[in-house]
């Protein structure tokens, strides 16, 4: 772990610690939830960084139904 910090996710404050992963040439960050959920990754790559970000949970909406035939 390298730090102790707060983000933003679900529309609320959270805290979390960001773990830093090096396997040379690169090094990845992660964010993560005192639960063990991850919210947040990034990995710098020679012309892009990769992010990749959760997204909460949300209940689905009623689907329509089509009548049968």
């Amino acid at each position: 772990m390298t730090e102790r910090t707060t983000t933003h996710w679900d529309r609320a404050p959270v805290p979390v610690s960001v773990v830093v992963s090096r396997m040379a040439p690169f090094s990845a960050r992660t964010w993560v939830r005192q639960d063990g959920l991850v919210l947040r990754q990034e990995v710098p790559f020679p012309v892009v960084k990769l992010v990749l970000e959760r997204q909460p949970d949300r209940p689905r909406a009623p689907s329509a139904e089509v009548p049968s035939r």
